[in-house]
């Protein structure tokens, strides 16, 4: 078995075990964690490929829980970059709502130009 079966089967069983701790939550706690349980998956497909170097596969099967410590580096450094990202889609969808409105309104004057009803 290589480094990095190893490390897929630890990081495997380590979201196992988390999905099972928020299977016992309340449902209000478990839509809490919805977000972990998506991006650890997201994570897990990461680690599917089997392409993590040699060394950097060892030093993280040496990690206690991995796949957790790699979860909170990401929700680190990814938090302003996603709320960023985010207030770019409102913007954009704003701005393209604003647009179809104003199509609509050259619609509903050129109709009343030639006299149509709509």
């Amino acid at each position: 078995m290589t480094i990095q079966d190893q490390l897929y089967d630890k990081v495997t069983a380590e979201y196992a075990a988390r999905l099972d701790e928020i299977r016992q939550l309340d449902p209000d706690q478990i839509i809490n964690k919805a977000h972990e349980i998506d991006i650890k998956a997201d994570l897990l497909m990461c680690f599917e490929a089997r392409e993590i170097e040699g060394e950097y596969a060892r030093a993280l099967v040496a990690c206690d829980k991995p796949l957790d410590c790699i979860y909170r580096q990401w929700f680190e450094a990814d938090s302003s970059r996603h709320m960023d990202a985010l207030q770019v889609c409102i913007e954009r969808q704003a701005k393209e709502l604003l647009e179809e409105v104003g199509r609509g309104y050259e619609i509903l004057e050129r109709a009343e130009e030639i006299e149509i009803t709509i």
